[in-house]
């Protein structure tokens, strides 16, 4: 693998200073010793080419996790980019072949910029590239299955981006819009309709329209299920199908016995499926470990359970990831609680006050440095820092 990735970034290299600058004006450009070569050879067969086969070694590179990844592509990206802007400008004069492909790679390396920008919670950054994305995927010309795809990633980017500035209506747009694209096209258990569906269950939830979530939540997972489709019982489409109804349900504080059951089943499939430090692991891990603490259970599962998803969310959204935040909030939420326990020594109490304390100030801090000290987590996040710091002064 390392080698390998050495031998791509010396070849990158080579590439970048052997073929010679663009002559203005000219569809070629010329070496030193005068040797023509087509601008679109040079350009797009060879040293896009050699970029994406280097961003897919680090993609495929398990151990990386998301944030170190992306920090690694996002330069190659970046430069993929200045080499498409050229050919974006002059897509008129382009046969219909090549348009498709000009369009399908700026789309796919404005939305993989976007997104990074995104994580990096750099949003007006973000926002910018995720409308070039859409723009280019509206014009392909090519198979309706390759446009399809194509839409279907730059809007779910796009809803991302709004998820993370919490927008939720808007996010709401973009997941309906994700979703109508896959859904004419593909039959209803095919993984981006599931992934479509996930985003708008995700979305519904946050909205507070429980009622409409669970609905589709249910429909989703019942199809999923029905033999008639022939579906792997063991794949990812049905342990994403579980998890979307546990959180649904969990967060209508209704039936916390069918949510934990729910959890446990997609949390059962994903282990089968995923080395431990896989992001999937820990989405159903802080969820099995939310629906626990629901139900009063703070022993050594959940605490377990919320100690992997930290480590998982740290790796890969970074330090000062928003999914970090979240996962130090809920660990200090389990201390928090761990606290109250009257059986327990006071000693006992202040020690978990103080690992409460502990993690609900990482927290504040990450958040405050993304969305500043106004906005509703911070605020929340402040508020029950402020309460564990105050009973803290009084033990």
């Amino acid at each position: 693998m390392q080698l390998h990735t050495r031998l791509l970034v010396h070849l990158i290299c080579y590439a970048e200073h052997q073929f010679g600058d663009r002559v203005v004006g000219k569809s070629y450009r010329k070496r030193g010793e005068g040797e023509r070569m087509e601008n679109w050879i040079v350009e797009i067969d060879v040293i896009i080419l050699i970029y994406l086969d280097l961003i897919n070694l680090y993609v495929d590179d398990q151990g990386l996790g998301l944030f170190n990844r992306a920090n690694l592509n996002f330069p190659y990206f970046q430069k993929m980019l200045r080499i498409l802007r050229p050919w974006t400008a002059c897509l008129d004069s382009l046969d219909r072949k090549q348009k498709s492909i000009i369009v399908t790679l700026s789309s796919h390396a404005e939305r993989r910029v976007g997104s990074i920008y995104v994580n990096r919670n750099e949003f007006h950054l973000g926002e910018i590239h995720c409308q070039r994305a859409i723009t280019y995927a509206r014009q392909h010309e090519g198979e309706e299955e390759e446009k399809t795809d194509i839409l279907y990633s730059a809007f779910r980017t796009c809803y991302d981006l709004r998820m993370a500035q919490r927008k939720h209506n808007d996010a709401l747009v973009c997941a309906e819009e994700a979703y109508n694209i896959v859904a004419i096209f593909y039959n209803p258990v095919h993984p981006k309709v599931q992934l479509a569906a996930n985003a708008l269950i995700e979305c519904l939830t946050f909205k507070g329209d429980l009622d409409t979530a669970e609905t589709f939540a249910q429909m989703t997972l019942d199809s999923l299920k029905d033999p008639k489709n022939g579906l792997d019982q063991q794949s990812e489409e049905v342990a994403l199908g579980y998890y979307n109804l546990a959180n649904v349900i969990h967060d209508q504080r209704v039936d916390f016995v069918k949510a934990e059951k729910l959890i446990r089943e997609s949390l059962r499939i994903r282990t089968r499926l995923y080395d431990n430090d896989d992001l999937f692991i820990g989405n159903s891990s802080g969820l099995l470990a939310q629906i626990l603490q629901s139900q009063g259970k703070l022993g050594s599962e959940t605490k377990k359970l919320l100690e992997l998803a930290l480590l998982i969310d740290t790796k890969n959204y970074g330090p000062d990831g928003r999914e970090t935040a979240v996962s130090y909030a809920n660990l200090g939420t389990l201390y928090r609680n761990l606290s109250e326990e009257p059986r327990d020594t006071d000693e006992k109490k202040k020690k978990h006050l103080s690992i409460a304390q502990s993690n609900f100030k990482e927290a504040v801090r990450i958040n405050t440095k993304i969305f500043g000290p106004t906005h509703e987590l911070s605020i929340e996040f402040t508020s029950i820092l402020s309460t564990i710091t105050r009973k803290l002064s009084l033990s």
